[in-house]
């Protein structure tokens, strides 16, 4: 189908929460038995039917989203918003937002996405909370792609990928959908989610390619993404997972600038953190102009959201360590959301720039951008977050953790 990158034919595989062999080697022999063992007899324990005590719980929560819901939009999607063109979804790899707008002596470290920001027909959130658990950059995946919270207890993907779900790409059945990622796809049960998630197809591993083509892993997938693009039927749902902003922020083939390496004062892990963030602005660049080359820019609404953040250096961040990015180019509303939002509220906030919205029976957990009502979030630690969040909305918050906890245990949506 691709001339480098293979298409998996999507299976099911087995249930380990990364591949097998990580978790040997991290856990040796016996350990490592003992957890899938130990995994097995879990989750029966878990999964369990909805009691009346977990049914009316769930419904409390429903009934105070739908009230916060039912506000008028502070603009009216539906004359910006285009049924038929493509969605790409490109979730960036520990990307803190105040990443976007760092610069250094007039130096801008990510130029494109700061002027992505800034630009006419943007919708943008840097002040968007991570709500992850233990399952880290795969919660920042499931978050997006269900607009549901992950457990709070377990890893959700070792436990819940056989769930039934209201995904993304399930919205857009009738388009070709397909997952782009750097790493194997026994990671993170990659096979299971691209099945529960609703997409057609999975390029993994292809950070083979990068060490093939001598390039970064990013500039790989970017790349894989394009071949795939022009094989395929349009309107089309896409979603690209990048992964040399990964920790320990080094990568072959992908060199520090010059600039950067001169300042004076910052540690290596930043330091190295900077020039990979340069590296993937540059890489995501080029993508857009390759999008606009083959007349796809304009017909795509292209989402660019952070998994989760990076504790690399609090010191040179401006705005409180833990806020990530969110970025919808082509969104038909400009404009840039000051106060805080939650990783949840990009699901609606898809919906409602596609259009669709009016159409589908689940709008996710979280609550659409462009409602006037949104004005904070839950951390992953319980805490609320925003200095004039209304007592209605902190209500609903409060009881959505536990509402989406007890949602996974019963497969809510496979009753």
């Amino acid at each position: 189908l691709v001339r480098r990158a293979v298409a998996i034919h999507i299976q099911h595989f087995g249930t380990e929460q990364v591949a097998p062999w990580v978790e040997y080697n991290v856990s040796g022999l016996v350990a490592y038995f003992a957890k899938s063992y130990g995994r097995i007899i879990y989750n029966n324990l878990r999964s369990r039917d909805a009691s009346s005590e977990d049914i009316a719980r769930i419904d409390c929560f429903w009934k105070a989203h739908e009230r916060l819901c039912h506000a008028e939009l502070a603009d009216s999607v539906h004359h910006v918003a285009a049924l038929k063109r493509n969605l790409i979804l490109i979730i960036v790899e520990s990307l803190n937002s105040w990443a976007v707008e760092y610069e250094h002596k007039g130096k801008k470290l990510m130029p494109v996405l700061d002027s992505l920001v800034k630009s006419e027909g943007t919708l943008s959130a840097l002040d968007m909370v991570s709500q992850i658990h233990s399952g880290i950059s795969s919660d920042g995946q499931f978050i997006y792609n269900t607009g549901m919270y992950p457990a709070s207890d377990v890893t959700t993907v070792s436990y819940y990928t056989g769930n039934s779900f209201h995904a993304l790409p399930m919205y857009f059945a009738d388009r070709p959908s397909f997952e782009v990622i750097g790493e194997a796809a026994a990671m993170w049960k990659h096979y299971e989610t691209t099945l529960a998630y609703g997409y057609n197809r999975l390029y993994d591993n292809i950070g083979r390619l990068a060490k093939l083509d001598a390039i970064g892993r990013d500039e790989a997938i970017f790349r894989s993404a394009l071949e795939v693009i022009d094989t395929i039927d349009k309107p089309f749902v896409a979603e690209l997972t990048t992964i040399t902003m990964h920790g320990p922020y080094k990568e072959d083939f992908v060199a520090v600038p010059d600039w950067i390496a001169g300042i004076e004062g910052l540690g290596e892990m930043i330091r190295n953190y900077l020039g990979v963030a340069n590296y993937f602005a540059t890489g995501l660049g080029r993508f857009l102009e390759e999008l606009k080359r083959r007349g796809l820019y304009d017909d795509s609404l292209i989402v660019i959201a952070s998994d989760h953040e990076s504790p690399v250096d609090k010191t040179v961040d401006e705005k409180g360590y833990g806020r990530i990015a969110f970025v919808a180019v082509n969104a038909g509303v400009s404009r840039r959301i000051d106060h805080p939002v939650g990783q949840v509220d990009v699901f609606p906030t898809i919906l409602d720039l596609m259009g669709v919205s009016d159409t589908v029976p689940y709008r996710g957990m979280g609550i659409s951008m462009l409602n006037p009502r949104l004005d904070g979030a839950i951390s992953r630690h319980g805490k609320i977050v925003g200095d004039s969040i209304s007592p209605e909305l902190e209500e609903m918050l409060r009881m959505s953790r536990e509402a989406s906890d007890v949602m996974l245990r019963c497969d809510w949506f496979g009753r």
